[in-house]
């Protein structure tokens, strides 16, 4: 992999910068006809596909919001999640995680229409399948679950085929499970065991917190979906939120599958629960850690944020003629207040640009390379302000699930008295 990593521009091949990608081999036949692409075309192609991959997510997001999608409603939906942080770094990095949130989105809409397509939607989340998790909520509904047991097939029948064979699975999970334990506990990490180890917990108690808290996250995912059945949409916008407090493993970039329930909650929430997703929305979708590896851009981050803010506030919301700004703007004037000094204070190493003359061993995989040069750029450390900064996100995401919670509440039913045409009172609901 290496000897083909270090021709691309921009990378220095006088050192080992190995950046291994693990991903299920269904994925195979994507890559392949890329890689059959010189480099600059293959690049094009793929930001052409990501820019696609962002109009779908957002006009698909604010279509599940149960709303007329209108222009304006798909215009302001894209604005927002383009400004957002998760997104921008998808779109600088070249992640899939970009796509598979699209289809992800598509795949929810597919499954309420009760359409086919819903397959193949489904399969391209799986591209990306720890993103793809929420969608087991929507196997309550027999048809929904049969869609998906058939997408499940054909990805699974693809795997082998593409793989090589039988072993094709079980080699995707051992290499998985490789390459998180490389990179289980560093800075780019926003996982629960790898927060807890830089507010100073040992290894073993942050692995123990990350599996109670993920059990805790997946039995209330499991408790809303059943009780929540007739409404689809927000159990799995409920499922969407929980989801990095229950994988061991979840980039900053993975964050804009975000978007889903933030869009839905802007365009159909109540007052109360949209403020409260506003101020989720400057949480989780704008990059606070990256200040600390970044700090000549603060003021571009802060500045990012507020955007996001204003154009959260912007969107249109079916039964809201207007919505204030201010709370989510005042939740960003606080988060700055804290992340821009505790960033400053203590700046986190950020990985190649710390990683020095490194070389690795010849014998070691690609796994075992990764860890070295993490550890080498110092992305292992620890320190209190680094995990209060990746806890941000993680409060917003708790927040949007609080939101699809309460928007999901049975709404009371006030029966009144009406009359047939013999003048007989009858009970009537509205």
């Amino acid at each position: 992999m290496w000897q083909t990593e270090r021709t691309i521009p921009g990378v220095d091949a006088t050192r080992d910068e190995l950046l291994p990608f693990v991903g299920p081999a269904a994925a195979l036949p994507l890559w392949s006809l890329l890689a059959r692409l010189p480099f600059d075309a293959a690049r094009i192609v793929w930001m052409s596909v990501l820019v696609l991959a962002l109009l779908v997510l957002g006009v698909t997001a604010a279509a599940l919001a149960h709303v007329r999608l209108t222009a304006s409603r798909a215009a302001g939906a894209l604005i927002f999640a383009a400004i957002t942080g998760p997104l921008i770094s998808d779109l600088a990095l070249g992640q899939v995680a970009l796509v598979s949130a699209a289809a992800l989105a598509c795949t929810l809409l597919a499954l309420e229409r009760r359409s086919g397509w819903a397959i193949v939607a489904a399969f391209g989340a799986a591209l990306q399948p720890n993103l793809a998790l929420p969608l087991a909520v929507r196997l309550t509904n027999r048809r929904a679950a049969l869609l998906l047991a058939v997408a499940a097939a054909a990805f699974f029948a693809l795997t082998l085929v593409a793989g090589g064979g039988g072993g094709a699975l079980l080699t995707y999970l051992q290499r998985l499970g490789e390459h998180t334990a490389s990179e289980r506990f560093i800075l780019i990490q926003y996982s629960v065991p790898a927060i807890a180890v830089s507010f100073g917990a040992d290894q073993r108690t942050a692995e123990l917190a990350g599996t109670i808290l993920a059990f805790a996250a997946v039995a209330c995912v499991v408790a809303i979906a059943l009780r929540r059945r007739a409404q689809p949409r927000l159990t799995a916008a409920f499922a969407i939120a929980l989801l990095p407090w229950a994988v061991p493993f979840f980039h900053e970039h993975d964050f804009v599958i975000e978007l889903i329930p933030a869009i839905m909650l802007a365009a159909s929430a109540n007052a109360r629960v949209r403020v409260l997703a506003g101020i989720a929305a400057v949480c989780a979708l704008v990059d606070w850690f990256g200040i600390a590896q970044r700090p000549s851009f603060a003021a571009q981050t802060v500045c990012l944020a507020l955007a996001v803010a204003c154009a959260f506030a912007a969107l249109p919301n079916r039964s809201l003629r207007a919505s204030t700004p201010l709370p989510p703007l005042i939740a960003c004037a606080l988060l700055a207040a804290i992340a821009v000094p505790l960033a400053v204070a203590f700046p986190a190493p950020a990985w190649p640009d710390t990683l020095g003359a490194f070389h690795a061993a010849a014998n070691l995989d690609a796994s075992a390379v990764w860890a070295a040069e993490q550890q080498r750029a110092g992305l292992n450390g620890a320190a209190v302000a680094w995990g209060i900064l990746r806890a941000i996100p993680l409060l917003g995401c708790l927040l949007f699930a609080v939101g699809a919670y309460f928007a999901a509440e049975p709404v009371a039913i006030t029966m009144r008295p009406a009359r047939t045409a013999s003048g007989t009172a009858v009970s009537e609901s509205p």
